[in-house]
């Protein structure tokens, strides 16, 4: 992930295709999901739990996944997974 803009509501990935780089900025809409998944704290339980975060948990450099939706011409998030913490 290159940039966050929490206030636009809007994150910007660098991908990779075919060799070649380019940033691709995605818009979020109310109802998108931010979530990353972690061990559970209780003892007894084991595998991972999701956890939700906001948009402003997320940094740049992270890695993320994203789940979109074409909607009205565009690519619209739905979620967005934490794969790697940088």
């Amino acid at each position: 992930m290159k940039a966050i803009d929490a206030s636009g509501k809007t994150l910007t990935l660098q991908t990779t295709s075919q060799g070649k780089t380019r940033d691709v900025t995605i818009p979020l809409k109310p109802e998108s999901k931010v979530v990353k998944y972690a061990r559970p704290s209780e003892p007894a339980k084991t595998g991972f739990v999701e956890q939700a975060l906001a948009l402003s948990d997320l940094k740049p450099g992270w890695i993320v996944s994203v789940t979109t939706k074409h909607e009205g011409g565009n690519e619209v998030a739905e979620i967005v997974t934490v794969v790697v913490e940088r």
